[in-house]
């Protein structure tokens, strides 16, 4: 079982959620719906279609997740602070101080990240921007609803995500995560690395996906120019990734290079990460069901304070 050398509880959830088992992955991929929600969940992989200028704060995997670390961190009583931050990425091994820094610079520049207060030392106390917050709801939304299409009573929990406890529903996703990464679950391999690790990979891999799997010829069509426009990067980045993917057997991209076809045994493992990804929401779902929110966060108050003076 994980655990924290920062918090007890990192979490503040009163403990860790439970390990998955394989039968329970096996239930849910054997599932009538779970083809429909895989192409659903695979849809929230694609932050850059919906985000704008803040999509360079979602580019890979680590930024992901420390973006998402950051919420998690907000909604404490303690608050959101770059110690904090810090703290918890390099203590936790997620990435350096160095990588923390360059990404709380980025989120301020883009916006995203406002000054509340000032904390008992020197630190500064954050916040995040109505823009920022309103897309990590609707991103929570469109996961919970790829999870209802094989679990419908997840579903009950959508109205949170309109309200303060959308934080508390995202730390118990986190929670189970940390448990349950389905990037790295024993089995997957080191394949999907060469994604997760590039800016807007997963996104690219997403797409290709999802193309082929609802293709009549079972194969992904492909255009250098569109992926780099949709995912917001440059050309010779989709075509460096594209031939790097090929050269590692990841897929294969035909001589005439219009289609690719993504292999049999990399569709399992992403399955398999689809999988574990809908059981995270669902433990979180259930649980916030169970067991609401006890509070509104104190960052709420500075927040509205805030807002207030600069109104």
């Amino acid at each position: 079982m994980p655990t924290s050398n920062i918090f007890e509880d990192p979490f503040d959830l009163g403990g860790w959620p439970p390990r998955l088992s394989v039968e329970e992955i096996a239930q849910i991929r054997a599932h009538p719906n779970f083809r429909a929600a895989f192409l659903a969940a695979e849809q929230t992989a694609q932050p850059a279609l919906t985000l704008g200028p803040l999509r360079s704060l979602f580019k890979d995997r680590g930024s992901h997740t420390i973006g998402t670390l950051a919420l998690c961190l907000y909604d404490t009583e303690e608050g959101l602070t770059a110690g904090r931050l810090t703290r918890m990425c390099v203590e936790s091994g997620i990435c350096s101080a160095g990588r923390v820094e360059s990404y709380l610079a980025l989120m301020r520049q883009r916006g995203a990240l406002l000054p509340l207060a000032k904390t008992s030392g020197l630190s500064v106390r954050y916040g995040f921007s109505e823009a920022y917050l309103s897309w990590f709801r609707d991103y929570l939304r469109q996961g919970l609803r790829a999870l209802a299409l094989v679990d419908p009573p997840s579903a009950a929990v959508l109205p949170l995500m309109d309200g303060a406890d959308v934080f508390h529903f995202a730390r118990r996703i986190l929670a189970s995560a940390s448990v349950n990464p389905p990037l790295t679950y024993p089995g997957l391999g080191p394949e999907l690395l060469l994604f997760a690790q590039r800016d807007a990979g997963l996104a690219i891999l997403s797409d290709l996906v999802g193309d082929q799997l609802t293709s009549e010829t079972g194969t992904a069509a492909v255009s250098v120019a569109d992926l780099a426009r949709r995912h917001g990067v440059s050309r010779a980045h989709v075509l460096k990734l594209l031939r790097e993917a090929d050269e590692a057997k990841a897929f294969v991209w035909e001589p005439d290079r219009r289609t690719v076809t993504v292999p049999a045994w990399l569709l399992d493992r992403l399955e398999h990460g689809v999988a574990v990804t809908l059981l995270n929401r669902r433990y979180a779902a259930r649980a916030e069901s169970q067991q609401p929110a006890p509070r509104a966060a104190p960052h709420a108050r500075l927040l509205a304070r805030r807002r207030a003076r600069h109104a």
